[in-house]
């Protein structure tokens, strides 16, 4: 675990064996010493690491016209620097009223007279930190109390003919998401956590969200948290620079005056999906970006490229993070940092799947109608009534973005100015248990048969489980003895090299679940 750092501002820091007094009741502490108020400053200024102050009284001169002020002087600067950084004085005037109480009122948070107590020292440090840590979680949620007030405040919403902007829907649950971006909107800086299934369009609503606030002249960008950021990585194990800060494990690792990304994102809005696939090691880099996003600077600081500088960059970014599972079972699961998960979670929506919205369905259709028409010039005028009941009634374990591919797919394909049934193949997808069976067999022989089809690799192992989806990608390498065909017969894709995405996604899942296609070439 890493050390805080304490700094230790004195101009005899040796004199009267102090240092070495400080260094052996401080063991567990990184303790760095400047002999003038200015140095001290100056590396204030730079370490935004420094977790406390000890500031001697008395020293040459700089900032007070005499010696017996110049620390609280410097305190005042510091205070100025960051409020709510702890200053602990030292005196030797343990009995000088006027001073102590003129520190008091300048900010210390308390005052150790020399000769030094190793034993006093090292429990006012303690309780000074633990008093700064209680302080600085009691705000936070506060802050978090207000922000969640605000969104329950009665608001009337603007809505399109459709929705809202590229959201389409008027069921009471999408009204609620709705009020949710029109509040968080204007709450430029609080972090937000949407959940919902995969397909829901998480990052419409990021995006929304964006669109609608003052950061919506600077940059939007997003990120797949289990694709883009790596512990595996070796330049996290050295400890070195990234965009993201030190040890964050981010894959886009900018060169030598490059800029990384959250410097790219700086008055905008970073948005990352699946963060509960972010490695811990990385959600504890995040964590420490995030708890330095607070008052009174609002600044996230990381540090920049490798072999640059030393001191850290300060940029203004509002989070935006997403998950298409509960949180709750990522922590049981120990993939989930809890504090993370709290520090995220300052506000939240959830996003209802489609089968619980059934009523916006024909909205959608329609939309989607309107939306690839003009795609791919067509003339598509509309759907009959029958194939808008069946895909109303359909249950859609990929969401919206299923019904998008299903709509487009149609259309593209079909020669017939409205749609029929015929254009729409969904009897492969809605299989009752009790026709598979509930078991592998079951699921393959209807694979074979092309009576089903895992379009959705993520949803189908979420719905049946990773020992499910193993065996029947160990049947299909076993029948194929080709990983492209294997996603192929699946159903996870037409082609691989048509969808080079899914075909991705297919690789990725066979890795997590230990499956490789090695293991199934001929002769082996």
């Amino acid at each position: 675990m890493k050390k805080l750092k304490i700094l230790f501002i004195d101009d005899h820091p040796e004199e009267g064996n102090y240092l070495e007094v400080i260094k052996k009741a401080l063991p567990h502490y990184d303790l760095v010493v400047k002999k003038n108020g200015r140095d001290g400053l100056a590396l204030l200024k730079g370490d935004r690491e420094i977790s406390l102050v000890l500031l001697d009284i008395k020293m040459p001169a700089h900032f007070a016209l005499d010696e017996d002020y110049e620390g609280i002087e410097v305190l005042k600067e510091i205070k100025k620097l960051n409020p709510a950084l702890p200053v602990i004085m030292v005196t030797v005037f343990d009995t000088d009223i006027e001073k102590i109480v003129s520190s008091i009122k300048a900010g210390a948070h308390q005052y150790i007279a020399k000769p030094i107590d190793p034993h006093y020292l090292a429990l006012q440090v303690e309780r000074t930190l633990r008093e700064q840590s209680l302080q600085r979680d009691l705000t936070y949620l506060k802050d978090i109390i207000t922000i969640r007030d605000a969104i329950e405040q009665p608001m009337v919403v603007s809505l399109s003919p459709t929705g809202l902007g590229r959201l389409v829907g008027f069921s009471d649950g999408m009204k609620a998401v709705y009020k949710k971006i029109e509040k968080l909107a204007e709450m430029a800086r609080a972090p937000v956590l949407i959940m919902g299934e995969s397909g829901t369009g998480k990052e419409l609503v990021a995006r929304e969200i964006h669109e609608r606030s003052i950061r919506r002249n600077h940059p939007f960008m997003a990120f797949n948290a289990s694709d883009e950021f790596s512990s595996s990585d070796p330049m996290i194990k050295g400890g070195k620079l990234r965009g993201f800060g030190r040890d964050s494990g981010i894959k886009d690792i900018p060169k030598k005056g490059q800029d990384g990304i959250l410097k790219k994102a700086d008055g905008g809005t970073l948005f990352l999906d699946e963060v509960g696939e972010m490695p811990l090691d990385v959600q504890t880099s995040f964590l420490r970006i995030l708890q330095g996003a607070e008052p009174p600077e609002f600044k996230s600081e990381f540090y920049p490229a490798a072999g640059e500088v030393d001191k850290p960059i300060a940029v203004d970014v509002r989070y935006i993070f997403a998950t298409n599972k509960d949180p709750k079972e990522h922590i049981e699961k120990g993939t989930l940092r809890e504090d993370f998960y709290y520090r995220i979670n300052v506000a939240s929506i959830h996003l209802p799947p489609l089968r619980e919205r059934k009523g916006d369905i024909p909205l959608l259709i329609h939309h989607l109608l309107k939306k690839f028409n003009q795609k791919y010039e067509l003339t598509i005028k509309s759907i009959s009534a029958p194939a808008e009941e069946k895909l109303t009634n359909y249950s859609w374990p990929g969401n919206v973005r299923e019904l998008e591919n299903k709509i487009e797919r149609a259309m593209v394909t079909s020669e017939k100015q409205v749609l029929d049934m015929s254009d729409f193949d969904l009897d492969a997808e809605p299989v009752s248990g009790a026709e598979i069976g509930l078991n592998a067999e079951g699921i393959w022989k209807l694979l074979l048969e092309g009576r089903m089809r895992i379009e959705n690799i993520t949803h189908f192992k979420q719905k049946w489980g990773e020992h499910m989806l193993r065996d029947l990608i160990h049947k299909a390498f076993v029948k194929t003895r080709s990983q492209k065909e294997a996603g192929k017969l699946l159903g996870c894709y037409t082609r691989a090299d048509a969808e080079p995405k899914k075909y991705s996604t297919f690789r990725q899942e066979c890795a997590k679940l230990g499956v490789k296609i090695r293991d199934f070439k001929k002769g082996r």
